[in-house]
Parts: structure tokens; C-alpha cells; sequence
């Protein structure tokens, strides 16, 4: 893609999430789809807060979700957007002085070369051009730097007819990730696992309206051990 392309694509991306910012567009009925990836959103930030020890880290895509606003940070932290209403907004907030929060583009970032220990990000890769995306992800990781990345995945067809009849939750350009960008990663970082979620949970959340551990284990069964995730799972978290 070219420079002016991703740029575009940007404009389009920044000028949604500010609208985004005033208006969720998360109501009750799409929230139930979300029972289906509470252990997702638990082990992304368990996980977090395991690898934190005297660590510089960048997150990608703050919005109104930064780990700054989940737990106590006693890391160095810096959080990006390209919104400039959220991260205004994220400013006023009282927070230690080793978060900081500033508008980039993930395309092209102002960090210098191998700056940052761990660089995480939940529900952002999916918005990029993928490859420049991830190239510059490398080039501000450290050498022995860590990935975490939090990941919609495009392989179930049930999901991408949902998706498909309610495209006003979305991005016009924001892409799950498919086995083709799931391959390039884990190629981009050494040592690369991924762990799949959300097909039997989001089963037990659509019919009971809430979330299921038991739906969870089969999950694990089906998508890990089974190697079923690509083909089933609603989301993934790719780590190293």
C-alpha cells in the first residue's frame, strides 16, 4: 500500500474513533457477544502484569480501554492513539508520573530504534496495512523485546456474517486477521504462540446471555489442543 493510501486510511480511522468517543456504539444486544470473551480480555491483562518487571512499554490504540485504566502501573508506560480526543481526555486523568499518553500513528511512529521492552496491543493490528504496521512494531522493539497483541480473526463464517450485517460497529478498513496475517506475524517474532477463544463461549452467550466456564474448557479442547482455532475461534491472543 502506498504512503498516501495509509495516510488516507488513517484520516478515515482517526476521524471514526473521535466520533466513537462521543458515541459508543455497544448497546445491550451487541454486548451480549462480548460474555463470549471475558477470559480473552482477563488473560490479555493477566498476562500484561506478569511481564512488567522494570519494563518500558508501548501500547497501541489507548482509547477509552489503556491498561492505565484497569490496574495500578508500576512500569514505565507510554500509550498511544490516534485519536486526539481520547488521548486529550486520557491527559486530564490523575495517573502516576510513568504513564504517558500521545497521539501516533502506528505506521510510523517518532520512537527511536529498539526503544521499548514489551509492545501490546488489543484490537489494533486488524485496523493497520498490516506489513508497515508490523515492520514499524519491529523497528521500536528491542531486540529481545516482547509482543502481545489482542486479535478478531476472520476463519469463522458465522462471525463474518455478523460482522457483515452490523458494519456500523466498525471501521470501513479495519480487517480480522486472517491465517495469511496470522502466518506473518508469527514469522515478524521469535518464538511466536497463540492461544484462541470465543466459539463455544460465544454459543453459551448467545443463548444464555451470559459467560460460560464450562464453555471456556471446551473452547481450550476444541481451538488449542485440537488446533481447530483458525477455522472457529472469534479471537486470539499472539504472544512471545
Amino acid at each position: 500500500m502506498k504512503n498516501n493510501e495509509i495516510k488516507e486510511r488513517v484520516e478515515r480511522e482517526r476521524v471514526w474513533h473521535d466520533e466513537r468517543f462521543h458515541h459508543d456504539t455497544r448497546d445491550e444486544s451487541t454486548g451480549t457477544f462480548y460474555f463470549a470473551l471475558e477470559d480473552w480480555y482477563k488473560d490479555y491483562l493477566d498476562i500484561v502484569f506478569e511481564l512488567n518487571a522494570n519494563k518500558n512499554i508501548l501500547e497501541l490504540g489507548a482509547g477509552l480501554e489503556t491498561i492505565a485504566l484497569k490496574r495500578d502501573i508500576n512500569f514505565s508506560l507510554t500509550s498511544v492513539d490516534i485519536s486526539t480526543k481520547a488521548i486529550n481526555y486520557l491527559s486530564t486523568k490523575i495517573l502516576s508520573s510513568n504513564i504517558k499518553f500521545e497521539i501516533q500513528d502506528v505506521h510510523d511512529m517518532s520512537y527511536q530504534n529498539d526503544t521499548f521492552d514489551l509492545i501490546l496491543a488489543r484490537g489494533v493490528l486488524h485496523h493497520l496495512e498490516i506489513n508497515t504496521g508490523i515492520a514499524e512494531i519491529s523497528r521500536v522493539l528491542k531486540n529481545d523485546g516482547k509482543i502481545l497483541f489482542g486479535e478478531p480473526l476472520s476463519g469463522n463464517p458465522l462471525i463474518r456474517l455478523y460482522r457483515y450485517f452490523t458494519p456500523q460497529l466498525r471501521t470501513p478498513d479495519e480487517r480480522p486477521l486472517s491465517v495469511k496475517d496470522i502466518k506473518f506475524i508469527k514469522n515478524s517474532f521469535d518464538k511466536v504462540t497463540i492461544d484462541y477463544y470465543g466459539f463455544f463461549t460465544l454459543i453459551f452467550a448467545i443463548l444464555l446471555k451470559r459467560h460460560s466456564p464450562f464453555a471456556r474448557r471446551l473452547d481450550k479442547l476444541f481451538l488449542n489442543k485440537l488446533r481447530l482455532g483458525r477455522f472457529l475461534a472469534w479471537s486470539c491472543i499472539i504472544k512471545n
